[in-house]
């Protein structure tokens, strides 16, 4: 850890101190007293033990760079091995990569734990990688609460935003109360492919998933070389005669 004093609008004494270098807070807890919440221990892995091991430094007069005046090196506890630095509280703050890489998987299907798992074989083993199990899921439940119901509004966006730039990219959706019920789209391929094999037509509506609830339904056709060629895709909220309706009218 890391303190910095500051003088005169500039920096005059730098401390940096061990992880456990705070004092243990010694406190009676009644724990038969189960009104008393608020006097609960709360329990946490990171320990302190008022250790003193410091470096301090100062600016000396007259001079741009820092100068150590005070190290005291023997700390009162055991030492992390280089084997299990992954498990201290620097080591498993996640990294802007690493949060990338899990949103990258889970937007494929793979969850916090595969990620970690792929993680651990691209960099040799799973003490090579920053943060554990436990805190790739964690981030990938803060991106779930952060994007809560605003997910809707994010695909109507990204898909305005393709229009913008796609010339035969096409969308539509239908929205009830500000909940997204139903949407269709197909891009520039997939009318091409239409044009020229159009002339069957098959559609699915067998997949479903599991987050939103939703159908997923691709309108899809054979080529001229026998392969499955995509003309569009929707998702519809119920298997009703008013949702397919409008999904074969969007898609007209």
């Amino acid at each position: 850890m890391s303190t910095i004093t500051w003088t005169k609008g500039a920096i005059s004494h730098r401390y940096m101190v061990c992880s456990k270098a705070s004092t243990p807070r010694c406190k009676d807890v009644d724990t038969m007293d189960t009104s008393a919440s608020s006097s609960k221990r709360h329990h946490t892995n990171i320990k302190v033990t008022g250790c003193n091991a410091c470096i301090k430094l100062k600016v000396p007069s007259n001079s741009v760079g820092f100068e150590i005046y005070d190290f005291r090196e023997a700390h009162n506890h055991g030492l992390v091995s280089d084997y299990n630095m992954d498990l201290t509280r620097g080591r498993r703050q996640l990294q802007f990569s690493d949060k990338e890489f899990i949103q990258n998987l889970q937007t494929t299907g793979f969850d916090p734990v595969v990620a970690h798992h792929v993680q651990s074989s691209l960099k040799g083993g799973q003490h090579l990688v920053t943060g554990s199990k436990t805190d790739f899921k964690n981030h990938a439940r803060n991106v779930r609460y952060c994007v809560a119901d605003a997910d809707a509004q994010m695909i109507s966006y990204r898909f305005t935003h393709n229009m913008s730039y796609l010339e035969d990219f096409f969308f539509q959706f239908k929205a009830v109360d500000g909940v997204l019920r139903s949407i269709f789209w197909s891009d520039g391929v997939s009318r091409c492919n239409y044009s020229m094999f159009g002339e069957v037509l098959a559609f699915d509506a067998t997949y479903s998933t599991n987050r939103h609830d939703m159908i997923f339904v691709p309108f899809t056709g054979v080529d001229c070389h026998k392969k499955c060629v995509t003309f569009g895709a929707g998702l519809i909220h119920s298997e009703t005669i008013d949702s397919y309706q409008w999904l074969l009218d969007a898609f007209l």
